[in-house]
């Protein structure tokens, strides 16, 4: 998933997308900091937040049929939930996380979360060689892709593309 995050993130600096959201879970810090190295702007918790309520993840949400009561209005349901102890639980829980953010942006010699970038982040190539996520992945130049020329990287794809029309893209059969 980082890899369609990065490709988000890219369309974005590059101006191709004026706002760009992905959506992956984060439920421990290392995740976040794992999506914040590259670019992320900001990172939601809600499905880990919904697990430290107490929800089982029984997908009855939309049917208001939850069997632990978290995602219901039926009375009967919601008798067993103790909303101090959730709430103390979700409090814990979001208080471990930062400081777990805490700890590692000190690991990384960094003072803020704002200061990471992709060369925070190595990616094993092959047996002995690694390369960081700006090696792999270069950051592009603000608004570089909106007009010629365009970064050599980019070059042969942005000659094929089309705002009308996908048929010019190499390999693509149009769905009967």
């Amino acid at each position: 998933m980082r890899q369609q995050f990065l490709i988000v993130n890219c369309t974005v600096v590059a101006g191709l997308l004026a706002l760009g959201y992905f959506f992956q879970p984060v439920f421990w810090a290392f995740v976040l900091i794992g999506l914040l190295c590259p670019g992320a702007d900001t990172c939601n918790s809600a499905r880990a937040m919904m697990i430290a309520t107490g929800c089982i993840q029984a997908l009855r949400c939309h049917t208001n049929k939850c069997p632990t009561g978290v995602a219901t209005q039926d009375p009967v349901l919601t008798r067993g939930l103790d909303g101090g102890d959730k709430r103390q639980r979700v409090a814990r829980y979001h208080q471990e996380t930062i400081h777990s953010v805490h700890e590692l942006v000190a690991a990384a010699g960094v003072r803020s979360t704002v200061q990471f970038d992709r060369n925070f982040i190595s990616r094993r190539i092959d047996g002995d060689e690694t390369k960081t996520l700006e090696e792999i992945y270069p950051y592009p130049q603000p608004e570089s892709l909106l007009s010629p020329p365009y970064a050599s990287d980019y070059q042969e794809d942005m000659q094929q593309s089309s705002p009308h029309t996908f048929d010019k893209v190499k390999g693509y059969k149009k769905m009967q």
